[in-house]
């Protein structure tokens, strides 16, 4: 739906492109997290390679923004999880 706006082509195509690829990226980023925030309640553990292929996205980008989501400030949400380094898997801290 994205790429189908209009404003595209009012833009140089070079800058159209630039955006257009930012504007996946953080689409898959705020996916990720959204999916974390929303269901980490609901599951036991989830593999972070399966984040990386659901989300089309390279490990060590994931990892990052888990990490950031359980190490965060008070100025956003805090995922309450770990991350299980030997099975590469996300554990929810069930509260």
């Amino acid at each position: 739906m994205i790429e189908d706006l209009g404003v595209w082509k009012l833009m140089h195509e070079h800058t159209s492109k630039m955006l257009r690829e930012k504007l996946k990226q953080i689409i898959k980023q705020e996916g990720l997290r959204t999916t974390l925030f929303a269901h980490s309640a609901y599951f036991q553990s989830i593999k972070i390679s399966e984040l990386v292929e659901m989300y089309e996205m390279p490990e060590d980008q994931v990892r990052s923004i888990i990490c950031r989501m359980i190490l965060s400030n008070e100025a956003q949400p805090q995922l309450h999880a770990s991350i299980d380094q030997p099975t590469g898997t996300i554990v929810p801290l069930h509260q």
